[in-house]
């Protein structure tokens, strides 16, 4: 019995120092499955900063090469004009080369080592005779369309790629640049006076600072696109026609009431009232009127109503002073409505317009696509144009309505308180302050209690 136990604590023991060292070598493949877990995290999180930075490099990389391919297209654009420009004026003037002698000269080229001294000076010679003809500085008769499209007989002057030319008669002069499709070049005449002299000390034979278009043409394009006011109105199309109504309504009401208000007394007017209630109780009533006159309206009118009327009781003078307070204000606001709607709805006309733009441009899509942003150009600028005319029109107009409404509401309360001191002043007793009224009033309207 004992034996057998002993033999199951020692195959017990061997089992557990089994288990033991078999625990020790998974606990050890664990740890270093889980470095190798860590070495491929940070790996992995290497590579991926790697690829985001390759992915950033491809980013700009392809911007680069976006730039890259845009200035390509612009240089091969401008090699082309500059190519189209400098054949323009081949012809002008006498010919230095023909084509069979440059064909000489290119074969002498090639066997100048067999020339003599005299063939190889000749060939020099010609070849420079080219080199200064292409080089410009060529005048001579040539064909030009004009702005309007007629043909255009005069005079060129050529230096490379750059063309003047001077139209018959006085019509002014200009660059020359060609145009895609065009036979001939287009005259550009737009230049300012400063530039037309100096195109015609140079056609003198003068040294001259004459205007260049180093752009290959595209800076009078640009130069061509700028409309004046009329072509600017044009493009807006029919929803122009009543901003402009408005435009021209709120100019109106402008000049017939700014003048108006502005012609109002000063706050320094409704002080001389307390003058005039004095002169009337000392009994110097032709002085009094006098000094009321000076007022300027509406004052003066009320100043005086009120003493023609300094022998009424208090409440028919209260009744008259407020029947001439209600017939000399309300007609200074005259027309404010008016001026106000048009203020409001010459954004709204302008929206409207921008409405039927986007529609416009919405339907030259569906009729020729988008590839073409030149056809787009009449419905966009529809769309623009009213919007921007409409802002011009209300925003003036809202600020000098503001401005003519304040000028009203004053005047109105300095008309009330030269009532109520002429209402006190000529009723109160002569021991009593003449302006107490008065200084009531401005109280009242600083925050004080109502008048009595």
């Amino acid at each position: 019995m004992d034996t057998e136990i002993a033999v199951a604590a020692a195959a017990l023991a061997a089992t557990h120092d089994a288990i033991l060292a078999e625990k020790k070598q998974l606990a050890a493949d664990l740890q270093r499955l889980r470095d190798d877990q860590r070495d491929l995290d940070a790996a992995l999180t290497a590579e991926a900063t790697k690829a985001q930075a390759l992915q950033r490099e491809r980013a700009e990389q392809e911007r680069e090469l976006r730039q890259l391919q845009e200035i390509a297209r612009q240089l091969l654009v401008m090699s082309r004009d500059f190519a189209a420009n400098q054949q323009l004026g081949e012809g002008f003037g006498p010919e230095l080369a023909t084509t069979q002698t440059m064909a000489d000269c290119a074969e002498g080229l090639r066997t100048a080592a067999e020339l003599s001294p005299a063939d190889l000076t000749a060939l020099l010679r010609v070849a420079n005779a080219r080199v200064d003809e292409r080089l410009g500085g060529v005048r001579g008769p040539g064909l030009a369309y004009g702005a309007d499209g007629m043909e255009l007989q005069g005079e060129y002057l050529r230096y490379g790629p750059l063309l003047y030319f001077w139209p018959p008669g006085s019509m002014p002069a200009g660059l020359a640049a060609l145009r895609l499709g065009s036979a001939a070049p287009t005259l550009f005449s737009r230049l300012e006076a400063a530039d037309q002299t100096a195109l015609a000390s140079l056609r003198a034979g003068e040294v001259a600072q004459v205007p260049m278009d180093l752009s290959m043409g595209q800076a009078i394009s640009l130069r061509e696109q700028e409309d004046s006011l009329l072509e600017h109105y044009l493009k807006g199309g029919p929803v122009m026609i009543p901003i402009l109504f408005l435009a021209l309504m709120c100019l109106v009401l402008i000049l017939w009431r700014v003048p108006v208000l502005l012609r109002l007394p000063s706050a320094r007017a409704v002080k001389r009232v307390s003058e005039v209630v004095a002169l009337v109780r000392d009994g110097r009533i032709a002085e009094a009127e006098k000094l009321a006159d000076g007022l300027g309206r509406p004052l003066s009118t009320l100043v005086r109503a009120g003493v023609a009327a300094r022998g009424m009781g208090r409440d028919s003078l209260e009744e008259l002073l407020y029947e001439q307070t209600l017939l000399l204000i309300p007609p200074l606001g005259r027309s404010l409505s008016a001026l106000a709607v048009s203020a409001s709805a010459a954004p709204l006309l302008g929206l409207l317009g921008t409405v039927t733009g986007i529609i416009h441009t919405f339907q030259l899509i569906t009729v020729y696509g988008s590839g073409d942003a030149r056809l787009l150009s009449s419905g966009i600028s529809e769309a623009l144009i009213t919007t921007e005319a409409g802002l011009l029109v209300a925003i003036p107009a809202l600020l000098i309505h503001a401005w003519c409404t304040r000028r009203v509401r004053h005047m109105s309360t300095q008309a009330q308180e030269a009532a109520i001191c002429l209402l006190n002043g000529l009723t109160l007793n002569l021991d009593e302050p003449a302006l107490g009224g008065l200084a009531a009033v401005r109280s009242s309207a600083n925050g004080g209690g109502p008048v009595s």
